[in-house]
This record gives C-alpha cells, sequence and structure tokens, in this order.
C-alpha cells in the first residue's frame, strides 16, 4: 500500500498533463496555420513578380537592351523571400552564335545579390535546395519564343519568422498553463478533494474493530452529502452485521463440533467395516494423511505403519498393476474429473496372498484448482473374482460342448468321403476293376482327408485348452482358425458368411490366444441361432476388420433383424439369456465382454441396424 500515489499527486499529475497536452495541440495548430500563411504569400508573391517580369523582360530581349532589364531583376531582387531569377536569352544567343545565353541574379552566402553565371556549382547547389521554383516562357507580340524566365524562392526567412513565432508561443503557452493548472488544482482541492479528505480522516478514526465510532456530519456539495450519508448508513449496517456475525460464529461453533463428531462417527464405520478409507497427499512420495483401521483386514498392517512411512501403498500393489493404477491417476487428473474409478486391481499382503481391489478415487483441490490430495475408497473383490473363475470355467465347459457339435459338423464331410472311397475301392477290388494308379490315386484321397481330420482336431485343441500365457499374435490368422471352427456349421444351416478381412495383412499383437477366438465364436454362435429361429430367407452373417492408427475394430453382423430394445441393454449381464434353459446358461456374451474390457483392454457394446445385430469390439494395438 505504501507505493501507491496519493489523490494529490494523481490529481496533479492529470491536470498537469492534460493542460500540456492541450497547449502543445494548440501550438502545434497554430504553427502548422501560421506556416501554411507563409508559404501561400511566398508562392502569391513569387508567382507575381513572375507575371510582371515576364512583360517587362520581353520588351528588353526584343530591344537587346541588356542592361535595362538587368536593373529590372535588381529591383525585383529587393524581396527578401527571392533566391535568384534566372533568364535565357534567346536572341543574344543567335546573335552571338553561341548555344545559351542565361543571365541573372543569385544570392550569396550572405544574402546579397549578386550576378548569376552558369554551371557555377555552388550556385546549382543552392538553386537545387529552393523551396518554391517557377518558370515561365518568354514570347513576343508575334507568338514566337524568344527565352525562358525563372524564379527561384527560399524559405529562409518563413523559418526565422516562424522560429520566432515558436519561441513567443512557448513561453506565452508556458505561462497560461500555470496559471490554468493553479486554478484547476485548487479548485478541485477546495470544492472537491479537502471535502473528501475530512471524510478519509473520520473514517481512519475507529474502534480496535475498524468501525468509525460516530456518524460522518453531512456537508460539502449534493453529491459529497449524499456520499455521507450512505457512509453513515453503510457504517449502521456493518455494526448491525458484525452483531449478527458474532451470534452466528457462536452457533457455527457447536455446529463445527457437532459435525466433528459425526465425522469421527462416520469414520469408525470404516474402522470396522470391510471397505478400507485412504487420503493421500498429492507429494513424491503418495505420504497418507488418513487409512482406516480396516486395513489390517485388508492387508494385514496397522493403520499407524501407513501413517509414520514404514509401509508405502504402492509397495502393496501387484508389481504388473502398478504402473496401470500410476497411468490412470494421471490421465484422471489431467482430464480434471472430480472423482473416478480404477479397474479392478491385485494388491499383496503382508503375508504374500493376492487381494483384489476395486478402488474409487476421490480428486481434492484447493482454491486455485492445484491437486492437494487422493481420497481412496477400496473395496475386496476377492470373492468375486473367484466367482468370475468360475463363471468362466462354466462357460468354458458350455463352449466345449458346442464345439463337440462342431467337430461333428466338420468331420462329417470327411468321414463320408473317406467311406466312399474304401467301399468304392472294395467294390472295384472285387470286380477285378481296379489299377493300381487308381488304387494309389484312391489312397491319396484317404490320407488329404485323415490330414485334415487331423487338422481339425489340433485347431480344436488350441482353442479348448485353458492356456493364460500371453503370446505375439498375427491377428488375421486367429480370426481365419475361428472361422474355420464354425463354418461347417453355418453351411449346414445355409448360412452365409461374408469376410471383409484382408489376410494378407498381418496385425501382430500381443494377447491369450484362446481368448479372443471365444469372443468371436460366442457371438456368431448367438447370430447362427438367431437365424435359424427366425424365417429368414438369405441368411448371412458379416465379418469386418479395419485397423485405425492406436486400435483395431471387429464387427459382426447379422440380418436376424435385430435384438429387442427391452432388453438389448441387458444381454451383456450374467445367466441373461433370450433361449430356452436347455439350449444356453446366459455366460456366453458375458464372459465375453469380461475377456474384451478385462483381458484384452478392449471395447465391446451392440446396437441394431436396418438388418439385424451387430456387435463392436474395438482393441488397442499397444
Amino acid at each position: 500500500m505504501n507505493n501507491k500515489k496519493s489523490i494529490y499527486t494523481t490529481l496533479a499529475i492529470i491536470i498537469v498533463s492534460t493542460v500540456l497536452v492541450i497547449q502543445s495541440i494548440t501550438l502545434i495548430y497554430n504553427y502548422k496555420q501560421t506556416q501554411n500563411t507563409l508559404k501561400d504569400n511566398i508562392i502569391y508573391n513569387s508567382n507575381a513578380s513572375l507575371v510582371q517580369l515576364k512583360n517587362t523582360i520581353t520588351q528588353y530581349i526584343e530591344t537587346y537592351s541588356i542592361n535595362e532589364y538587368e536593373r529590372a531583376l535588381k529591383n525585383e531582387m529587393e524581396h527578401q523571400d527571392i533566391l535568384a531569377i534566372v533568364v535565357e536569352n534567346n536572341n543574344m544567343s543567335k546573335m552571338l552564335g553561341v548555344a545559351s545565353y542565361v543571365t541573372g541574379k543569385i544570392r550569396d552566402d550572405n544574402w546579397n545579390t549578386v550576378d548569376y553565371y552558369l554551371n557555377l556549382k555552388n550556385q546549382q547547389e543552392k538553386l537545387d535546395n529552393a523551396f518554391y521554383v517557377k518558370t515561365a516562357s518568354l514570347t513576343n507580340e508575334s507568338g514566337s519564343k524568344v527565352g525562358n524566365i525563372t524564379i527561384y524562392s527560399s524559405d529562409r526567412f518563413m523559418k526565422k519568422e516562424l522560429n520566432k513565432i515558436v519561441s513567443s508561443s512557448i513561453y506565452s503557452s508556458l505561462f497560461l498553463s500555470i496559471i490554468l493548472i493553479l486554478i484547476l488544482f485548487f479548485a478541485i482541492y477546495f470544492f472537491t478533494l479537502k471535502p473528501i479528505n475530512n471524510i478519509i480522516d473520520f473514517i481512519s478514526k475507529n474502534t480496535k474493530d475498524g468501525i468509525p465510532n460516530e456518524e460522518l456530519s453531512a456537508s460539502g456539495s449534493k453529491e459529497l452529502v449524499v456520499l455521507s450519508s450512505s457512509i453513515n448508513t453503510m457504517i449502521q449496517t456493518i455494526k448491525k452485521s458484525q452483531n449478527e456475525l458474532k451470534d452466528l460464529n457462536e452457533n457455527l461453533n457447536d455446529k463445527v463440533k457437532e459435525k466433528t463428531q459425526e465425522q469421527n462417527l462416520l469414520l469408525s464405520l470404516f474402522d470396522i467395516g470391510d471397505s478400507v478409507l485412504f487420503k493421500w497427499n498429492n507429494d513424491e512420495n503418495w505420504s497418507v494423511d488418513y487409512v482406516s483401521k480396516s486395513i489390517k483386514k485388508l492387508l494385514g498392517y496397522e493403520a499407524e505403519e501407513f501413517l509414520e512411512g514404514k509401509i508405502a501403498y504402492a509397495s502393496c500393489v501387484f508389481q504388473n498393476d502398478l504402473e496401470t493404477v500410476l497411468k490412470e491417476v494421471k490421465e484422471n487428473s489431467k482430464k480434471g474429473v472430480s472423482y473416478f474409478q480404477h479397474k479392478p486391481y491385485r494388491l499383496i499382503d503382508k503375508e504374500g496372498n493376492i487381494k483384489w481391489v476395486l478402488d474409487y478415487t476421490v480428486i481434492i483441490k484447493d482454491e486455485k484448482g492445484n491437486i492437494t490430495h487422493y481420497i481412496g475408497y477400496l473395496l475386496d473383490i476377492s470373492e468375486q473374482k473367484e466367482k468370475d473363475k468360475l463363471l468362466f470355467e462354466q462357460s468354458k465347459m458350455a463352449s466345449m460342448g458346442e464345439m463337440i457339435g462342431n467337430i461333428a459338423h466338420q468331420w462329417r464331410q470327411p468321414l463320408s468321403a473317406i467311406s466312399s472311397t474304401a467301399s468304392g475301392m472294395k467294390v472295384s477290388n472285387y470286380l477285378n476293376l481296379l489299377s493300381n494308379e487308381e488304387i494309389e490315386e484312391q489312397l491319396d484321397t484317404i490320407v488329404r482327408k485323415t490330414e485334415y481330420l487331423s487338422d481339425t482336431i489340433n485347431t480344436f485343441r488350441n482353442f479348448i485348452k485353458y492356456d493364460k500365457e500371453t503370446k505375439n499374435i498375427i491377428l488375421e490368422k486367429l480370426i481365419q482358425e475361428s472361422i474355420h471352427i464354425i463354418a461347417a456349421s453355418l453351411n449346414d444351416y445355409y448360412i452365409k458368411l461374408i469376410e471383409q478381412i484382408d489376410y494378407d495383412k498381418k496385425t501382430s499383437m500381443m494377447m491369450v490366444p484362446s481368448e479372443l477366438p471365444q469372443v468371436l465364436i460366442n457371438i456368431i454362435n448367438n447370430a447362427k441361432d438367431a437365424l435359424i429361429n427366425k424365417d429368414i430367407q438369405d441368411k448371412w452373417i458379416k465379418l469386418k476388420l479395419e485397423k485405425q492408427s492406436d486400435k483395431v475394430i471387429i464387427t459382426i453382423e447379422d440380418n436376424a433383424k435385430g435384438i429387442p430394445e427391452d432388453i438389448i441393454d441387458h444381454i451383456f449381464e450374467p445367466y441373461f439369456t433370450t433361449k430356452h434353459q436347455s439350449q444356453g446358461t446366459g455366460l456366453g456374451l458375458h464372459m465375453s465382454q469380461k475377456i474384451v474390457v478385462d483381458s484384452l483392454k478392449g471395447k465391446i457394446y451392440v446396437n441394431n441396424t436396418q438388418n439385424g445385430a451387430k456387435f463392436t469390439i474395438e482393441l488397442p494395438i499397444s
């Protein structure tokens, strides 16, 4: 506050600046007006002299009276603004036989009139710098040109005159400015500043609470009287508000105590419950401000071990999940959300056991928007994870039942071909119609069909084996193998499979090889069942693979007229099925969603098109 200028200083600066600016503008305007007037006079006088000399000099040139027009030129040079008068005499140049005969008068450095000499360097420099130049042709009565006359004018005396005017104007303006400044300052001081200063002095005399002791007397101009009345009203309001505030503070303190007791009671519920409440500082070490005592039930550690920094929460997070947990915190902090939910992750308790938790995190910010704390609400979902595992196994068993049916479809045609070939060979051999070449050809057919059966067995074995190891796979090849498993079953029901996949491309991804095929086969099987149960003439299922910069999109669409709108939002729920109990368990789409979201870190959703249902699977390439 000490660096602020007083109102007197500010007012003085404003008045002085305003007066000086106005006087400066006035001075510049007068200067320009005088300058233009003087310029116009110089031009007017030069033109007048030129007209007068034009008539006189022409007569003298005609009569070869050089001395006469030299005298006329000298007389005209009495005008102080004329720098030079130059005459070009054509008659004399003809008589003397020279190219040009030029005479005239010019000023020397002391401004005296001297004779003009052609091509004299210092004279030409003066003429080049002339302020105004005017030339006229000299013609006789018959209209013949006898020469030229040029008048050069100077602004030398105009500049002197302007300098005098500027000097006198500055002095007069300065004197006038001082008078105006003093008049304005004292007028404003006595009629405005002094009454305001009295109000300031009155306000500064106050109690320890900053409230004036007495009311302000209303005096001065109309506006100041209104101001004084407003201040008195404000003082009365402040005193009233102060009394009310004291009463409010007393009530508030009671309520704060009551709220604190309620808060402690709520926190005690976490101490005895199964859920855990954490409060971390947003610092480098994520130091713990608060943790409920229920942490011992979850991890086996005492709450004090976290509060004293003996145990860091990050050290309890399963190593493979820690990077994901920190990434989710960082990304959601940047988004500016107030809270978010972590994907389920694992913790290691004091005994080394794995615990699955669901973590809801609230972001606390200060008044400037900086993050100060994170509050985490942890739920132990280990039992739920075990149930999910059982669901997966149950779904797997259901899928194996479907696989047996698919194997039957895949084997029917090759086994029929082997049987037909063997029977034909037996009959032909009985009739002695087989040649050695035919025997070899028929046996080759049986070998090819047997190899096909063997390849089919390998494909199904890879699908149903329980292998959770993540491997680098070629996505297009994996989809092709999945289609191979179910293609025969679709053909039996005259369902056309439309593949919009470029199998020449090689999209490399890390995943458990058996998981994505299970999702694709589940969805295609559901589409097949829907097409069979509905009266569709040309049945088809369209499988499309689209690759973008950071993800791949797989869509599976059918023309079975879609899923009813009242159940479409429930189809991923466990045990939800539209089939008869003998036909479905309601786990296929639920497990497909869990595989895509939890294991493949992607998205799966469904919508109805004009043809039927369309499932979309988005998988991140990274």
